[in-house]
């Protein structure tokens, strides 16, 4: 994302993460055609699916370390329909489920 630029990185994360962010609308929040877009992502050896999953991989890991926020909320707000969904993808990068990565990285 650094190859991005900081211009709207709080927007286009959300945007990004609740699955509510196509390419060209990304592009445009950041003040660049599509095509420069994916020149940037290109050059930084990223398509623009695999920033999508690493950045809800990373907000997913940080959602699930705060103890506020509930397993069901940060589905939603990863924009997964349902929590069996994200409960799937979690464990397939993790290698546990939700709930009990949570209580294994309790600080």
């Amino acid at each position: 994302l650094r190859a991005l630029g900081d211009l709207h990185l709080r927007s286009v994360l959300e945007r990004m993460a609740s699955g509510d962010a196509p390419e060209g609308d990304i592009a445009r929040v950041l003040h660049m055609s599509r095509r420069t877009l994916q020149r940037k992502l290109a050059d930084a050896d990223l398509t623009y699916q695999r920033l999508v999953d690493e950045t809800r991989h990373d907000l997913a890991l940080r959602y699930i370390e705060d103890p506020g926020k509930s397993i069901t909320e940060i589905t939603f707000l990863l924009g997964f329909s349902v929590q069996s969904a994200f409960t799937r993808a979690f464990k397939a990068v993790t290698g546990a489920p939700p709930a009990r990565y949570r209580e294994r990285h309790r600080g």
